[in-house]
């Protein structure tokens, strides 16, 4: 059976995306934290145009009782991570993945003759949230900027 919640990164780190400046417009999956007569609830949603029952609800709702986190997919976090980046000892770090002991392992390599030299890594059981905390460590170091559109800055 498919599950939505395994396509996309955990709401903790899409909110610190979201802080971080991620783009939280467009289609796609969101999680969403609204108030109703229940209390709080968390939800994770398709595009606004296939639920939006839910969307009109949700507007009708006061400001200050809902969020609207974007919750990226594998290739909208993939098109941020650059293949290899400049360090500050002017070494290159390169990107490498590889599964070890059922856990998605994303590193930056900066190797040397003798070992590698891991300058970050990142290791959870999926493979998103790999990738979301990867992206994360790279935008709060200046590494790359998040748009709407991928900016030369995050190539080669």
């Amino acid at each position: 059976m498919f599950n939505p919640e395994r396509e996309v990164p955990s709401l903790e780190l899409c909110k610190q995306l979201k802080e971080l400046g991620f783009p939280q417009d467009g289609g796609g999956w969101y999680w969403i934290i609204y108030h109703d007569e229940d209390g709080d609830r968390v939800q994770l949603l398709l595009e606004r145009e296939r639920d939006k029952k839910f969307w009109q609800r949700l507007r009708n709702c006061s400001p200050n009782y809902r969020e609207v986190i974007k919750a990226p997919t594998f290739i909208e976090l993939w098109k941020y991570l650059p293949k290899k980046f400049k360090t500050p000892k002017d070494k290159y770090a390169y990107l490498y993945i590889k599964k070890v002991n059922n856990m998605m392992q994303i590193e930056y390599d900066t190797y040397t003759w003798d070992y590698p030299d891991y300058y970050i890594m990142s290791i959870y059981p999926s493979e998103l949230d790999s990738i979301c905390k990867i992206c994360v460590w790279l935008r709060e170091k200046g590494y790359i900027k998040f748009n709407k559109e991928v900016s030369d800055d995050n190539s080669d």
